[in-house]
């Protein structure tokens, strides 16, 4: 029992790792010993904190059991959607850069320990039009991973995940997470009606599939309409 509460606290506390932007264990254990209510949160209250090893070793076993922690997925997933009859009416999808904390692959994509053979580098562009009507566009790159995402839009609950190289298309693996959803979980398809996402996903075959298949009303960005207003504006 005492190992298995160290293991949720240790999960909380990376959850919390993210909420804070924390990059590096290390600065993360820091966070912690300043912060008394993340401290109560995460069940430290009062306990020895945790070494920068604890986190590596549970990150190691979690990696190693990637089945059982998708079946305590799944089984939440099914509990809530028992529970809340309104659960999937409103979903949103979106996309997230996944940093490597290793370096990248050598050109002899030799396994080191350090380096990170599963990884690539994804690129992002963002644009819009500014306050004065002036056209901006920034590019972010990193390298890494992707992590795409279906959630229930009112109670802020996943429903689907899938994490990818960072150089995959946000479009088709959004198609494939709502084909996901209908397959495993088709009552929570059932009862969508709305499916919002940003105009990166604004794609007919999508668009398409939620209101045929599904009778889902797609409400996503037009590309088309960016660029109009852009020419407007400017």
């Amino acid at each position: 029992m005492k190992s298995y509460n160290l293991a949720i606290s240790t999960a909380i506390f990376s959850l919390a790792g993210i909420v804070f932007q924390h990059e590096s264990n290390s600065s993360l254990i820091r966070e912690l010993s300043r912060n008394s209510q993340l401290r109560v949160i995460t069940g430290f209250a009062g306990r020895k904190l945790p070494d920068s090893y604890n986190y590596t070793r549970f990150f190691d076993n979690l990696s190693k059991n990637t089945e059982d922690v998708e079946k305590i997925f799944d089984t939440v997933l099914k509990q809530i959607t028992e529970l809340l009859p309104n659960f999937g009416q409103r979903l949103a999808g979106d996309g997230k850069a996944i940093k490597s904390v290793a370096t990248r692959k050598n050109k002899n994509k030799e396994e080191d320990g350090r380096r990170d053979l599963d990884a690539d580098k994804g690129v992002k562009k963002y644009s819009g039009v500014d306050g004065n009507g002036k056209m901006w566009e920034k590019i972010v790159t990193w390298f890494g991973y992707k992590l795409h995402l279906i959630v229930d839009a009112v109670y802020e609950l996943p429903v689907a995940f899938e994490l990818t190289k960072a150089s995959a298309g946000e479009g088709p693996e959004m198609k494939k997470l709502i084909e996901k959803i209908a397959k495993d979980n088709p009552e929570i398809m059932d009862r969508c009606e709305v499916f919002t996402a940003d105009r990166g996903y604004d794609d007919t075959d999508i668009i398409e599939k939620l209101w045929q298949e599904y009778k889902t009303k797609a409400v996503i960005d037009m590309r088309n309409c960016w660029q109009k207003k852009r020419s407007t504006d400017v």
